[in-house]
């Protein structure tokens, strides 16, 4: 089975020995946990709706299928956009004790998984208190466990939920195959390359801090490019003039912030 890192620690990092990192304490959630996930994602997000969904417990892991034989929008797409259309798997209401994940106790996570079909395209996120964070996997007909650090400089401090999705790039039945997740302690390794992310720069003048950025801006917030791109058909404005009426009204309030 390939173990890799991905993101930031796959560039620092050798994978590490697996024989070392399973003896690491860890929250771990396995096939039969995920079985009793819901089929869903978030109500504000229409794209997973009306593509039927299915589920099934298989030997090795959960098997999580959608059907986009009827997603003719997937034809109209453009060949440098991302796939936008899913069926979900998530944790989210799930009755789980073990959920919020501490990430300063676990702040790397571990999916086991393959694809299933030729045209899956699978993805999954975390969710936190005020966002959420969305991270492509690599296709991969053949088993993988894909390693990231969650966690960055303390944020965020706990883990809500975890979603899968199973993106399509046709009109066909595409699945992926989820064998585990878990959430451990990170090695020393991970540890120390951790803090090397963001040197300490000699004779350069630190940024003066602003607390009310802080408040009004908090370390996590963002736009998923989805919802702007529907903000703006709503409002009848390209993409560019969208985001213009955006950082108008960010300047505006941050004066209003100052003022007061």
């Amino acid at each position: 089975m390939v173990y890799e890192y991905a993101g930031y620690l796959r560039g620092l990092l050798e994978a590490p020995d697996a024989a070392v990192t399973d003896k690491l304490p860890a929250v771990t959630f396995t096939a039969d946990d995920m079985a009793a996930w819901d089929l869903c994602d978030d109500p504000a997000e229409p794209e997973w709706r009306p593509i039927r969904v299915n589920r099934t417990r298989t030997d090795q892991g959960v098997l999580l299928e959608g059907n986009f034989q009827e997603t003719h929008a997937i034809e109209r797409l453009a060949a440098d956009e991302p796939p936008g259309f899913w069926v979900p798997l998530t944790s989210r209401n799930a009755k789980d004790d073990r959920f919020p994940i501490d990430t300063s106790q676990f702040p790397v996570v571990e999916v086991t998984y393959r694809c299933t079909s030729p045209n899956a395209r699978p993805a999954w996120l975390w969710g936190y208190a005020g966002g959420l964070h969305v991270v492509q996997l690599p296709f991969t007909p053949d088993w993988r466990t894909v390693i990231r650090r969650v966690t960055h400089f303390g944020f965020p401090p706990l883990v809500d939920y975890v979603t899968f999705r199973v993106y399509s790039t046709s009109c066909s039945s595409e699945s992926i195959e989820i064998k585990s997740v878990r959430f451990r302690a990170a090695t020393p390794d991970e540890a120390d390359r951790a803090l090397e992310v963001s040197p300490p720069l000699d004779g350069v003048e630190k940024l003066k801090k602003y607390p009310i950025l802080d408040a009004f801006l908090p370390i996590g917030c963002f736009m998923d490019a989805a919802s702007t791109k529907r903000l703006a058909a709503m409002l009848g404005v390209s993409l560019h003039e969208y985001w213009l009426l955006v950082l108008e009204d960010l300047c505006r309030h941050h004066h209003n912030a100052i003022a007061l």
